[in-house]
Parts: structure tokens; sequence; C-alpha cells
């Protein structure tokens, strides 16, 4: 079965059944949340014949994933119809029986108002085991691999479920994404499971890899608020929310050019009610990857951050404008992603509140 069909009947059965089964990624809703929900509720709908099937759930607005030329340029790949074929978190019902999460372990602001906490039976995730849901099945959690889609892909082939090329070729997408098509973060398992997705796709990797950069790299014609809400995440610390945006410029040299735009920042954190904020960039520098990172919150706060963050990253500029205190760093390399930023953010901030 193509991508395009199944979505196509997951949505009818998600408008029309009472019943409902759903599998939902992480908030920042980029290629590998929206990627293993969608192949994780193939491979559940796949493993359980004559059964309701799983319906994917993407953990975003459909005009914020319009914005992400990188997922539209995936949608547009496999014939997928945003308007068809894709369930949106706003469309959530009340009537929903079993829920998975996938590129997560633990549940967002939204998905908590949803009132989902005992209706989570199963999560593949990569990121920091949180220890939440121990009597999920299956539960794996891999911190070692570059991608959520490896481990669903790796479920697919241990059961030896028929993959059609277009599902082989759609889990490509992000396992080449997250690890620089295969130069970075990339472990044996992320290898080889591309390797063997590639047998079914037959797809040029270079070609794949360097397309989606070119979409994902493309911010032209898009405000600053567009770009900080795009791969965007909100955790709650001691009761306390604060944010991190993940973007493809740098921010030094934003914050040089534009420093005015730290009004914008400080609006946006006040829509969000955050007491703090981070944004962190990977952008090229002529042929190379750099990363650069700036932290916003009240004066206290920053001196905190600046007396105990100093590994892996160089302080450049600590100052304050209209009202907003922040620091600035250069990142020592750019394996450092969210994923190993959020939890050294997040000892600091216990130390503050």
């Amino acid at each position: 079965m193509k991508v395009n069909t199944f979505l196509s009947k997951t949505k009818i059965v998600f408008d029309s059944l009472v019943q409902k089964r759903v599998v939902i990624g992480n908030q920042s809703a980029d290629l590998d949340s929206i990627v293993s929900s969608i192949s994780m509720a193939f491979y559940l709908t796949s493993k359980v014949h004559n059964s309701v099937p799983y319906v994917p759930i993407i953990n975003s607005t459909k005009s914020l994933i319009k914005t992400k030329k990188e997922c539209m340029f995936l949608f547009d790949y496999l014939s997928i119809d945003i308007e068809r074929d894709l369930v949106f978190i706003n469309e959530w019902k009340k009537d929903i029986d079993d829920v998975i999460l996938v590129d997560h372990n633990e549940l967002d602001s939204k998905e908590k108002e949803l009132e989902i906490e005992d209706k989570v039976s199963a999560i593949i995730d990569h990121h920091l085991d949180k220890k939440l849901f121990m009597n999920a099945e299956p539960r794996i959690v891999d911190t070692a691999v570059g991608s959520c889609s490896t481990l669903i892909a790796n479920l697919f082939f241990q059961s030896n479920i028929q993959l059609d090329a277009s599902f082989a070729a759609m889990m490509m997408f992000p396992i080449l994404s997250d690890t620089n098509n295969l130069t970075c973060r990339a472990s044996e398992q992320d290898k080889q499971i591309a390797q063997h997705l590639n047998t079914i796709a037959k797809i040029d990797p270079k070609w794949l890899y360097l397309q989606i950069e070119k979409f994902k790299f493309d911010i032209s014609d898009e405000d600053l608020i567009t770009l900080l809400n795009k791969d965007y995440k909100q955790y709650v610390t001691n009761s306390s929310s604060w944010g991190m945006s993940s973007v493809n410029f740098s921010v030094h040299e934003w914050i040089q050019k534009s420093k005015d735009d730290l009004i914008k920042v400080k609006k946006f954190m006040q829509e969000k009610n955050l007491f703090f904020y981070a944004i962190l960039s990977c952008y090229k520098n002529l042929s190379e990857f750099k990363r650069d990172l700036i932290l916003v919150g009240d004066k206290t706060l920053i001196l905190n951050f600046e007396e105990n963050m100093r590994d892996n990253v160089s302080s450049v500029e600590k100052n304050e404008y209209c009202g907003l205190n922040y620091i600035l760093y250069d990142v020592d390399q750019v394996s450092f992603t969210r994923k190993y930023f959020q939890p050294e953010l997040e000892k600091i901030i216990k130390m503050y509140i």
C-alpha cells in the first residue's frame, strides 16, 4: 500500500468511526515527527488485521505546516494532499481510545490539556528518557540513534511487514536530514536501516538530502515570528513555562543586524507566557555548518547561565535591550542539537526556580 492511499483511508476512519486509535509525534512537527507518526500508524495497522486502523495525528496546525518547505516537499514527493489526507491536532476528538507517542516520551502542554495521560499505550522515541509511561508496550527509547524513524523502520524489518517503496522513501527523509546524510549523529543502526530502506526505495540519497536541505534553509520569504514558530517546543519546569526554537540562520548575525527584532522576541515570549526562551541555530558558513545560541530571560537567570553553562559553548555577548536580558553563545560542535541542549538548560533552570 502506498503512503497516500493509507492516509486517505485513515482520514476517513478518523472522520467516521466512533472508536479511534491514534499515533502522534512531538510538538515541533518536523520531518521526523510527521514521518514517525505516519509510519508507526501503518506498522500498527498492519499488525492488527481486520481491526480499527491507527490514525497519524500531525502535532501542529495546517497553516504552520504549510510554512515548512521541507515538509511540503515530502508531501509533494509522496503525492499527499495536505487538505484531504492529513489530520491535525486541532481536529482532535474526545472519543480517542488509544494513544501512541512517537518522537517524544512525555506529553507537551497541549497534549496534557487533551487529558490523554491514561490512554498512552506505547512509546517509540530517541530523546532523553523521562521515565514516564513505564508500562507502555512497546516502550522503545534509544538516544543513540539520530532519528526516531530509524527505530520504527527497524520494527518493520523485524516483523517482515512488506513495505511499499513510498514508505521506504518517506522514512529516508528524516534519517538523512537528521544525520546530515549519515555524516553527523548517525549511529550504525541509522546507516544500516537507511541502506536497507534504499534497497526498497531505490533513490539517490545524496540527491534527496540536498533537496531537503535546499527547502529547509530557504527562509527568503518568511518573517521572524514564522521562523520562530516553525520548529518550536515548549516545556514546563517546576510549573513555569519556557520555550526553545530551532532556526536556520545565525542568531549572532541576526542580532547584530536587527537588534530591534528583540522587541518581537519579547512579544513572542509574552504571548506564550514564557519566563525563559532559547533560540538555537544551524546555519551554513560557506560550505560548513555552524551553530549559535541565544538565551533570553531576566537578569538573574542569565547570570545563572553565564556562571554554569560553559561546556561545549563559548560566550560571545551578554547584554540587555528594551528590558530583555540575553546571552549569546557560539556552539562548539554542530552535532549539539536541541536534543542535547534541552536537558542541559533544564538543569540550570532548576537551580534558579
